[in-house]
């Protein structure tokens, strides 16, 4: 276990120190387009295309920051986190976004149901997510390996007394019975 945890630990840190690496030259993009787009306007130069150029650049800049900091989440280690309330549906949505080439790659079929867009659960926000996003990606995996056709992968969320309940189902056809008791290793 403690060889899983220090390998868990080292992949942390190596997220975080490609998260930074990749942090820096994109400051220098975006603050680069937003040069391009004050000159174009101080020249009054009127072009469309330059334009959706420049817009292009900050557009995937942001989508980029927004995976960097989504890998800080995911990949850090929430274990002395305090437990706080979280929006269960912001942490379901940052683990779909960081999966969504995949399910794009994969066709799969998403279907997300809240029960209440303002549900709060009480947690450690980091740890919520990596298990979000674990189950997404080995329902993703499942779905491609057993080859279905029409893959579905769906994520709801149900109130069940004073408690909430969110559910990640796929069409897949459900654990083998070989690897059930291995599901709950690090890295299996």
């Amino acid at each position: 276990f403690t060889f899983n945890s220090a390998k868990l630990a080292s992949l942390g840190e190596m997220a975080a120190g490609i998260a930074h690496e990749i942090n820096n030259p994109l400051t220098i993009i975006s603050g680069s387009a937003f040069k391009l787009k004050r000159r174009f306007k101080k020249l009054d130069i009127q072009d469309e295309e330059l334009e959706n150029s420049v817009q292009k650049i900050n557009d995937t800049t942001r989508r980029i920051a927004d995976i960097v900091k989504s890998m800080r989440t995911i990949s850090r280690d929430g274990t002395d986190d305090d437990n706080v309330m979280v929006n269960l549906k912001e942490i379901v949505n940052e683990g779909v976004f960081l999966i969504s080439e995949k399910i794009k790659m994969s066709q799969v079929d998403l279907e997300v149901n809240f029960f209440d867009e303002q549900e709060e659960v009480y947690g450690k926000a980091t740890q919520i997510s990596q298990i979000i996003m674990n189950l997404l990606s080995n329902s993703i995996d499942a779905l491609n390996d057993n080859n279905v056709v029409d893959k579905v992968l769906k994520i709801e969320s149900t109130q069940e007394s004073d408690h909430i309940v969110l559910s990640i189902s796929d069409n897949a056809g459900g654990i083998p019975l070989e690897i059930v008791d291995k599901i709950f290793n690090p890295f299996f």
